[in-house]
C-alpha cells in the first residue's frame, strides 16, 4: 500500500498550525470552516480508491489537531477557554462547530 510522504504530512501540519495562529480572534465556527477545507482538500487529493492507505494517517492527523487545539485554549486566559482544553478542544469542535473528524472522513 501506497501513503502520503512525511513531507506532506509536515506541510499539512505546518498549515494546520498557522491557520489556529491567524484565527486566535476569530470565531471558533470560521476556525473550524478553515481547518475542514484543508483536511477535506487533503484527504481528496490523496484519496485515489484503495491504492492508498489513509487509516494511518487519519490518526496522525486528528492526534496533531487534537494536540494544537488543547494548547490554543490553553494558552488562553479566558476561563472558558481553559475549561475547553480540560473537555477535551477537539471533541467540542466536532460537536458544537461542525469540524471534520479526520477519522471518520
Amino acid at each position: 500500500m501506497l501513503s502520503p510522504k512525511k513531507e506532506s504530512l509536515k506541510r499539512i501540519r505546518l498549515r494546520i498550525k498557522e491557520t489556529i495562529r491567524e484565527y486566535v480572534n476569530d470565531s471558533k465556527y470560521l476556525l473550524s470552516q478553515r481547518l475542514n477545507s484543508i483536511i477535506r482538500g487533503w484527504f481528496n487529493y490523496y484519496k485515489i480508491d484503495d491504492l492508498i492507505s489513509l487509516s494511518k494517517v487519519k490518526r496522525n492527523i486528528r492526534h496533531y489537531l487534537y494536540y494544537k487545539l488543547y494548547k490554543f485554549h490553553k494558552r488562553m486566559k479566558s476561563q472558558r477557554s481553559s475549561r475547553l482544553s480540560k473537555l477535551g478542544a477537539l471533541d467540542i469542535y466536532i460537536k458544537r462547530y461542525s469540524l471534520i473528524d479526520p477519522l471518520k472522513y
